[in-house]
């Protein structure tokens, strides 16, 4: 596959959409999550015949796409035959138009938000999202070109396969779609209660979305000469370190697609809310939590809800009958009756969902570690904080370790209080402790943190490469940091006081008051005492008051209802794989095209 036509493929991937609509309120919700989301979509779109083809076909559909953007409505899409019709992208002149954008929000961190986007510069994006935006919107979008892509002919020699050499899941890639076989097989193991129903489902995840975009990234120890398609799909010249390859399954078109599709479904169902008068709290990649408004009855909520839910039944590709979006289970009791849940988000991939007792305590279902796993554990399993009730479910169920079910407790506890500004962090003495970090000797530049550690002793007590270690918060960086952004006076300005440029780092040790007994500066090699660093209750100071920097009205004390920004691009920036870059200070130019839009005006 020619290499150049990554370059506008590429321009147009983004991720799962996750947003906090109603941040920081306690809203009584439905929370729904489309039933395997990447392998539906897969299967609506047809994306099998591209994965057993011997390669595509590329041609020119701007006037058919644009005829179709024209027309298109809400229940065109309820029609599976009109998802065949997705795997395209669009090159664009946005103008007010609804679209991702990924950028730096913050001016720090790049991130995608969903918003109002004006730019004299063509960009890239999946037909998918042209479709979400006029959908939610009203307005079509200006196409300026439209690429469609069919696959080629089937490779030779593909035969059947049994799965646990069982002739019951055999799977023959000329006549059966994987992505929807894998569901039909699941469903049937578990209706005879096959354990073997998990492996389906891991099978079915790894194989629907994460290979067809995987880019291995390597760091060169000095820089060298990469070649970068652009989305014009020109070559250009850079010298980088970050070095990065396509996978074994690399297939752009696909992992472009499906994440896109994805994004529709959810407009989809944010547009038949709003048709029902509801509104959603948070969605995350497959969920979306519809929320009650104040003024209308429990019983109404529910009819309507359920009939957002019904919308969605013509798209279901299995042999299960039933709607793809459907209640999850924490909207029930161990009856199976529906019980009040209720739903607090801070930002994206940070909530909550929960239950209220007759003492008007939280008895929480289901919550989010994000912002938190970094973190290691200040106290264990069984160091049970005073005062804090036991988890209502499993913790595998909730989602999180005790210490985060506890943090959230709090959290919510103050929030059905009347105080969602102040939590206290009092509850358990370990809080008290230096916050540690886990970080793994990952990279060249990470194992170079350990020089002074590692100086005076044998190679076998060193930490090595892809060995761990800790890190620490220093307290004044982390206060002065605080006060700036909640609009306290500014910091003293000039040369930063010992502590804020202090780096202390340990050898890994489970036990965070032990590891910061053998702190040390990792750039002097100066041991570094308790004093100048940060507790955990001084790090996890902010953790509930979040902000969401890509929507408005989300800063810092802000609560309610969010509003989409309206930002204007002034240009287009290309950027590769930033996971892998989590720590490190290096070079941010890559291989691969992803596009960051440098704001020019954010309103």
């Amino acid at each position: 596959i020619d290499r150049a036509s990554f370059g506008p493929i590429m321009c147009a991937y983004y991720g799962g959409r996750a947003e906090v609509r109603i941040r920081r309120t306690i809203t009584e919700v439905i929370y729904t999550d489309f039933k395997s989301m990447y392998p539906t979509v897969n299967t609506l779109m047809g994306l099998w015949r591209f994965v057993i083809a011997e390669g595509y076909q590329v041609s020119d559909g701007t006037d058919d796409v644009r005829a179709f953007l024209a027309s298109v409505t809400l229940d065109d899409l309820q029609n599976p035959d009109a998802w065949r019709r997705l795997p395209a992208i669009c090159r664009v002149r946005p103008d007010e138009d609804l679209f991702p954008v990924r950028t730096k929000y913050d001016g720090q961190v790049n991130t995608i938000g969903l918003n109002h986007l004006s730019s004299e510069r063509e960009v890239w994006y999946a037909l998918s999202d042209v479709i979400a935006a006029k959908l939610l919107t009203g307005k079509a979008p200006e196409v300026l070109e439209a690429r469609v892509f069919t696959p080629g002919p089937a490779q030779e020699g593909l035969k059947p396969i049994r799965l646990f050499g069982d002739d019951r899941y055999q799977i023959d890639p000329q006549k059966d779609d994987l992505f929807n076989r894998l569901i039909d097989l699941r469903d049937d193991a578990k209706a005879c209660g096959d354990d073997r129903q998990l492996a389906i489902k891991i099978l079915a995840n790894s194989t629907s979305y994460g290979i067809f975009i995987e880019m291995q990234r390597d760091n060169a120890p000095k820089k060298e000469t990469i070649r970068i398609a652009g989305p014009d799909g020109v070559f250009q010249s850079a010298d980088s370190t970050a070095l990065e390859q396509p996978g074994n399954y690399f297939h752009p078109i696909l992992g472009v697609t499906i994440t896109a599709a994805a994004r529709l479904m959810l407009a989809l169902a944010e547009a038949q809310a709003k048709a029902q008068d509801l509104s959603w709290a948070f969605c995350d990649t497959d969920s979306l939590a519809i929320a009650r408004p104040g003024d209308m009855d429990r019983s109404t909520f529910r009819a309507r809800a359920q009939a957002v839910i019904d919308w969605f039944k013509p798209l279901n590709p299995y042999a299960k009958p039933g709607s793809i979006l459907q209640m999850e289970d924490v909207n029930f009791t161990g009856d199976g009756e529906l019980e009040p849940l209720y739903a607090f988000a801070i930002s994206a991939k940070r909530y909550a969902l929960f239950n209220i007792d007759d003492q008007g305590r939280p008895m929480i279902r289901k919550a989010s570690a994000h912002g938190l796993g970094h973190l290691i554990p200040p106290y264990g399993e069984y160091e049970l904080a005073p005062n804090v009730p036991a988890p209502i479910v499993s913790l595998g169920k909730l989602g999180v370790r005790r210490w985060q079910y506890d943090l959230w407790y709090a959290i919510l506890s103050a929030a059905l209080q009347g105080t969602p500004d102040r939590v206290p962090l009092d509850y358990h003495p370990a809080l008290k402790k230096p916050v540690t970090l886990r970080y793994g000797a990952t990279s060249p530049a990470l194992l170079k943190w350990m020089e002074h550690y590692n100086a005076s002793k044998p190679y076998a007590a060193q930490i090595r490469p892809f060995g761990f270690l800790v890190g620490f918060q220093t307290k004044p960086a982390i206060q002065c940091g605080l006060a700036e952004d909640l609009g306290a006076a500014p910091s003293k300005r000039g040369r930063p006081s010992k502590a804020s440029a202090a780096k202390p780092v340990a050898a890994f040790e489970r036990d965070p008051a032990l590891a910061a007994s053998r702190v040390f500066d990792r750039v002097t090699g100066e041991p570094l005492g308790r004093e100048v660093m940060q507790t955990y209750a001084g790090a996890l100071t902010r953790y509930h008051i979040s902000p969401e920097w890509k929507f408005d009205r989300a800063g810092y004390a802000e609560r309610g209802e969010t509003l989409r920004r309206r930002v204007r691009a002034e240009s287009v920036m290309l950027i590769g794989k930033e996971a892998n870059g989590v720590g490190e200070f290096g070079e941010r130019i890559n291989s691969t095209t992803t596009q960051q839009l440098e704001i020019g005006a954010v309103k």
